[in-house]
């Protein structure tokens, strides 16, 4: 769970109408590889914030 709400500021939404809110690894808040850096931009592994893999 993130504390963004709705599109455009929850990336999880793809629009207005979308209820999923997905979580993108490289957008969930986690360091989900284990190497301290957290998300895109600030893990290197991250390509985009929908970049759904922080390992390479």
């Amino acid at each position: 769970m993130d504390t963004r709400i709705n599109h455009p500021a929850d990336f999880g939404c793809t629009s207005l109408g979308d209820d999923l809110e997905y979580e993108f690894e490289c957008n969930d808040n986690g360091d989900n590889d284990g190497d301290t850096f957290i998300d895109y931009p600030a893990d290197p592994q991250c390509v985009a914030y929908y970049d759904n893999y922080e390992l390479l």
